[in-house]
């Protein structure tokens, strides 16, 4: 079965990309910092500025923030809808079992 797309609507795509900017900004100036998994990541234009790279060490903390372009965004979009899904259909599944029969 099919999980269920959890975003339908425009207004939740707008909120998650802005999660999205912030939150990528944030990480990138941790100590622990050492570059990005672009699997993990919205697959950006060609020689953007926001694309992903590997890193040796943290952003500095004062260091300007990635420019996104209109490209850019529609990149990171796109891949909220593509992988936004939710797991209800299995948890609706699951509901007529015993709780005696699970494990956990």
């Amino acid at each position: 079965m099919r999980p269920m797309k959890l975003i339908t609507r425009a207004g939740d795509v707008a909120q998650l990309t802005l999660l999205y900017k912030m939150t990528r900004e944030l990480l990138r100036r941790m100590p622990a910092y050492r570059g990005e998994v672009a699997a993990f990541h919205p697959k950006f234009p060609p020689g953007s500025p926001a694309a992903c790279r590997e890193s040796e060490n943290p952003v500095p903390i004062d260091a300007p923030d990635i420019v996104y372009s209109d490209a850019d965004d529609e990149a990171i979009a796109k891949f909220h809808c593509d992988t936004g899904e939710s797991s209800l259909s299995d948890l609706v599944i699951s509901i007529g079992d015993p709780f005696s029969t699970r494990w956990w």
